[in-house]
């Protein structure tokens, strides 16, 4: 009866290509497959139903991996109560599509923060800590980079000298210590 209803008939296989080699079949349906890829990149991911009279239909759509920024840093000399110079100098993201990093944030390990690329920072005593950068690309992905810092006792100079006559030679006596 060509004018007859067709009955809906169940879905029983679903085909994920995820575009980087990897497949699942699954025979139950399930709002949603998790994956994770192993790179940054641009894929075609696309999905496969057969029901149980083995009809088939097939969607595939682009999915784009963004990069994690991979962030890095240098640091001037850590005397105490010197500011010490964060450079951010080669920190990179891979671009995939427009990838650019857009945030920095720095914890110094002494409670102190910053949000400027490449801050200063002075640190309150002498001692070891871990700053901590973390970058944040325009699309969210995040990478993060910590290091041991120590912060030495910086010297102070000091002489002593004596008052003498002319032609009298003149001690001088180093006194300098380191602070604190």
């Amino acid at each position: 009866d060509a004018g007859g209803s067709s009955a809906i008939v169940p879905l029983q296989t679903f085909i994920w290509k995820y575009g980087d080699g990897i497949v699942d079949t699954v025979y139950t349906a399930a709002p949603a497959v998790p994956h994770t890829y192993p790179t940054h990149g641009i894929y075609t991911a696309s999905l496969t139903v057969i029901d149980a009279n083995t009809c088939r239909d097939s969607s595939s759509q682009q999915v784009t991996i963004h990069s994690l920024p991979v962030p890095q840093f240098s640091t001037t000399a850590q005397c105490y109560r010197d500011s010490v110079y964060f450079v951010t100098i080669g920190s990179t993201i891979p671009n995939v599509s427009g990838d650019v990093i857009s945030n920095w944030n720095w914890k110094f390990g002494d409670g102190g923060t910053s949000t400027i690329q490449d801050p200063g920072h002075t640190y309150p005593q002498p001692g070891v800590y871990t700053p901590t950068l973390t970058a944040t690309s325009n699309f969210g992905c995040v990478g993060e980079l910590a290091k041991t810092l120590t912060v030495t006792p910086s010297p102070v100079a000091d002489l002593v000298t004596d008052s003498v006559c002319k032609n009298d030679a003149t001690l001088f006596t180093d006194k300098s210590k380191f602070d604190p």
